[in-house]
Order: structure tokens, then C-alpha cells, then sequence
């Protein structure tokens, strides 16, 4: 016969279960598989919004960058012969135009912030829903 006890909610655990609610440091109760789907929603929900602006930003330095190479490439001097006549003279100057506007170089940072804050959000997401899960297993006796 395997060791029991009660949680705190009244529960009784089978000794596996203690290791595991121990290790874990969470109730193995349906409220706290409750809990943690809902935080994993909430992670999810907020990982898709950040996931979303960085498309949003994305679009926006792209139409920026395409605004600034069509403006580079019809640049003449006063002959109207092209500024910059080769690929390569054009493509340095459209990188450096576009190092030198704040907006992008602000949007560029923030696309930066918003992954690793999306990343962190999918491993909260996917901790909650590891935890969920093991409490549902351990709720149905590991059935």
C-alpha cells in the first residue's frame, strides 16, 4: 500500500503524487489546473499580441526602406546623371539613410524587446500547460 495524505484542500495524494505536488511546488487540485490554464491563455493571448507588432513593425521599416530606395535610386545631381550609379554605391546609401531615421532605428529596438518577450511568454505558456497537465494526469490517478 502506498503512502497518503491530505493536501491542503482535503485531498488525499498517493506518495507519487507528494513527490511530484513537492517537486513541483503546486497543488495537484482541479482549481490549480484551472489556474494554470488560465495563466497559459493569458501567456498565449499576450505572446500572439507581441507576435502581431512585430509583424506591424516589420511592414512599416519594410515601406520605409522601399519609400528610401526609391528615393536614393531617382536622386541626379545637376547634370541628372544618378548619384549613385551601381548597386553597391545605392545599397550603402539606403543602409545608411536608414541608420540615420530615429523611427526605424526605435522600431528595430522594439521588434528586438518584443521577441525575447514573446519567447519568454511561450516558455510561461508552455510551463503552465506542462503543469496543467500533470496535475489533470495525477487528478485522474494517472489513468
Amino acid at each position: 500500500m502506498k503512502d497518503t495524505t491530505l493536501s491542503s484542500n482535503g485531498q488525499t495524494l498517493t506518495g507519487d503524487q507528494q513527490i511530484a505536488s513537492t517537486q513541483m511546488g503546486v497543488e495537484l487540485s482541479p482549481e490549480c489546473a484551472i489556474y494554470n490554464a488560465e495563466r497559459r491563455r493569458e501567456c498565449c493571448l499576450a505572446a500572439l499580441n507581441l507576435e502581431v507588432e512585430v509583424k506591424t513593425l516589420e511592414r512599416a521599416i519594410k515601406q520605409v526602406e522601399l519609400e528610401t530606395t526609391a528615393r536614393i535610386s531617382s536622386a541626379t545631381d545637376d547634370l541628372g546623371k544618378p548619384l549613385y550609379g551601381n548597386a553597391d554605391r545605392r545599397a550603402a546609401a539606403v543602409a545608411a539613410a536608414l541608420d540615420e531615421t530615429s523611427s526605424v532605428l526605435e522600431w528595430r529596438s522594439r521588434i528586438d524587446d518584443a521577441k525575447q518577450e514573446a519567447l519568454q511568454l511561450r516558455a510561461h505558456e508552455r510551463f503552465h500547460g506542462d503543469v496543467k497537465e500533470i496535475i489533470c494526469s495525477f487528478a485522474g490517478g494517472g489513468k
